[in-house]
């Protein structure tokens, strides 16, 4: 069974090298990184100006390899004897990390406003996705949520429930994908405090889904939008740094033990 590893952490792979041989020490070592297409026979080169490949370490920044399966292989030669040679291998599957759903600029959780001004979600532009440089919108199908916080259930934005009869008062944005969600000043009650929810769901892979949430207090005099920002600090032994998907948490450190005799 292969190591999962999310992308957008950085890899390392640790070897104890054993050598039991009374004419040299010197060795020749050779990391190699192939990915399976299926077959594993296509060997990846590496920008070795940010990988580091020793004796003992093969190191990988955060987003070196894409999605899928890899075998990496470390072969150990004897410099006098060349046929003197061992190699292990593992296998690493490189997989989709979470995403960050922002409804609003800063990723703020909470925010203040006045019962004429209107509000923008857009979840399409502030979201983050660790694993690329640019969170691409096009790849994620939208739905909203709202409910008056904290006592009645979510309910779809379109349903009655959310701002009555009035759904000519909040649209979608112009881009055709339902990233962005404005709602139109007077929707709100004066205050009430709403609570609005963000689903994400994956075009390539429905089982994705990934969660935002706003709470939004409603004022009756128009101010400057006031926003809070939540961050939960999150430590490396927790289940969702490293692990397998439904199985307990993996390290991020292979260790080989290789004898060379």
């Amino acid at each position: 069974m292969p190591w999962y590893h999310q992308r957008d952490q950085s890899l390392s792979i640790s070897s104890i090298i054993q050598l039991n041989c009374p004419k040299s020490l010197l060795t020749r070592i050779q990391w190699t990184i192939y990915a399976c297409q299926p077959l594993c026979s296509f060997q990846i080169e590496m920008d070795p100006s940010v990988t580091i490949m020793t004796l003992s370490e093969l190191f990988l920044p955060s987003r070196s390899l894409h999605y899928g399966l890899y075998k990496i292989k470390l072969t150990v030669t004897m410099q006098i004897l060349p046929q003197l040679t061992s190699s292990e291998v593992t296998y690493i599957s490189i997989i989709p990390s979470p995403i960050t759903v922002n409804l609003i600029r800063f990723g703020s959780s909470m925010i203040s406003i006045g019962r004429n001004q209107t509000l923008i979600l857009d979840p399409g532009s502030f979201s983050l996705d660790p694993d690329e440089v640019i969170f691409d919108a096009n790849n994620w199908n939208y739905i909203y949520y709202c409910r008056i916080s904290p006592q009645s259930n979510f309910m779809q934005v379109n349903s009655p429930f959310c701002f009555g009869n009035r759904s000519a008062e909040w649209y979608y944005g112009s881009n055709g994908i339902q990233s962005s969600l404005i709602i139109q000043p007077g929707l709100f009650q004066t205050n009430q405090t709403y609570q609005l929810r963000a689903d994400l769901i994956n075009i390539f892979n429905a089982s994705r889904i990934f969660t935002g949430y706003l709470l939004v207090k409603v004022e009756e005099t128009d101010s400057m939008i006031i926003s809070i920002r939540y961050d939960r600090i999150l430590s490396l032994s927790e289940d969702n740094v490293f692990r397998k998907p439904t199985v307990a948490s993996s390290p991020n450190h292979v260790y080989w033990l290789m004898n060379i005799v």
